[in-house]
């Protein structure tokens, strides 16, 4: 193990325990920034035709990504339609009184990957998730 009180120097610990501060601050930092920016912003007006057209890009992407969601979405059903889990009356017993409620079943011994799905529908509704603003 390297002893550091013997390795470095007074001024080595003088350099290491000096506090760093702003000695200089450019008139327009964005003068500074712009070089390493892809987009160059304009001087900051903004025409009502511009924030449209942001507006509807951030919405298109938003419509991009729900599309990717429900293909996904489509993918893990088709997959994981025979996929069910065993339930015990000792473990599970509150899961299995709440599957009776909601499906209007007498007692299961199992959830399915559909009755799962409903379950996530129903919570989405819940806490009103509506999704992107429309056009």
């Amino acid at each position: 193990m390297i002893d550091l009180k013997k390795t470095l120097s007074p001024q080595d610990t003088n350099a290491l325990g000096a506090q760093a501060g702003v000695t200089w601050v450019p008139k327009d930092p964005r003068e500074m920034l712009l070089p390493y920016m892809s987009d160059v912003p304009d001087d900051g007006e903004q025409t009502e035709d511009k924030i449209r057209a942001k507006a509807k890009e951030v919405i298109d992407g938003y419509n991009t990504i729900i599309k990717d969601c429900e293909r996904l979405e489509a993918t893990i059903s088709e997959r994981s339609k025979d996929v069910k889990v065993p339930l015990t009356r000792e473990k599970d017993l509150r899961v299995i009184e709440a599957l009776a409620r909601i499906f209007g079943l007498g007692e299961v011994e199992e959830i399915t990957f559909q009755m799962y799905q409903v379950c996530i529908r129903e919570l989405s509704l819940l806490t009103n998730n509506t999704g992107a603003p429309k056009l």
